[in-house]
């Protein structure tokens, strides 16, 4: 029999409550979605303990109406720093990670890249028969969403020069199984997709870990942006055998405007020899009155 009625409250960091009638009906052991109108503030970076309570006129079980979720704002007041997911270093801590039931997250040795590297990050899937092949006429951003996961960093990009360029570097290396339409990775720049949907190999065979680069200039005036690196992927990473997206060296950086040298004059300072050559050639520079 459905049951309706039911008050719905939320406090942040024990702070006051702030509560909602859910205007449905639900019959036993039924599930829904439920939003609040008045939303809470998470804006300033730190730990919150959000605790949501739900009560009936006449419940007979009153133990089991509330919950407690942590959620955990890891914004930047300038460039965060470099996540290269060492011990002692910054990791999946520092970023606000959303997992399904058929996704995760992890750091592991097996998605180390570089020489003094130990851990990455690995974000795969767990397997299912209910899993929807993406297609011409299914986006992998739009199906599967038990499969998703992602992380997020938020920072203000407030400082450099005009002329700078903001760019967001890392090491990615892409897995899959039968079907690279099985492994999806993407950038999103406050909720829009930057560039294209990385899938595997999206560099040619054999699969190696390749350095991907996102000019994310056109957002350095913006008083704070969030950057979101998004993963749909069918299976689990099992130990290299599986399908997954692994990540690591991850830096957001500012790069020095122009020198105001003109290209034409400097490349005339410039001599490479041999050329073509193979693999190893000579610099010179020609000494000039200075370059204004």
């Amino acid at each position: 029999m459905p049951v309706a009625g039911f008050t719905v409250f939320y406090t942040v960091n024990g702070g006051t409550p702030f509560s909602q009638i859910y205007t449905g009906s639900l019959v036993s052991g039924a599930t829904t979605n439920f939003s609040f109108t008045t939303w809470a503030n998470l804006s300033v970076a730190g730990t919150y303990n959000v605790e949501v309570t739900v009560t009936m006129t006449g419940d007979p079980v009153a133990a089991n109406n509330a919950t407690m979720y942590t959620v955990i704002n890891t914004s930047y007041n300038g460039l965060p720093p470099v996540f290269d997911f060492e011990p002692g270093g910054n990791g999946i801590a520092q970023f606000k990670a959303i997992t399904k039931t058929r996704s995760a997250i992890s750091e592991d040795a097996g998605a180390s890249f570089g020489s003094t590297s130990t851990k990455g990050m690995i974000i795969d899937g767990v397997n299912h028969t209910s899993w929807n092949v993406p297609t011409v006429v299914v986006d992998p951003w739009n199906s599967n969403a038990v499969n998703f996961s992602a992380v997020y960093i938020c920072f203000s990009t407030t400082g450099g020069s005009a002329n700078d360029s903001l760019l967001l570097t890392f090491d990615l290396k892409q897995l899959y199984k039968a079907a690279n339409v099985n492994t999806n990775f993407r950038v999103t720049v406050n909720g829009a997709q930057v560039g294209p949907t990385y899938r595997p190999p999206f560099s040619g065979m054999p699969i190696n870990w390749q350095k991907v680069k996102v000019d994310l200039s056109q957002y350095k005036n913006d008083p704070n942006i969030q950057i979101g690196l998004e993963s749909s992927v069918k299976e689990a990473y099992a130990n290299g055998a599986g399908t997954a997206n692994l990540i690591d060296n991850i830096v957001i950086k500012r790069v020095t405007g122009p020198t105001c040298v003109k290209d034409d004059l400097l490349q005339s300072l410039v001599n490479v020899f041999p050329n073509p050559s193979a693999g190893l050639f000579n610099v010179s520079c020609r000494k000039e009155k200075p370059i204004r």
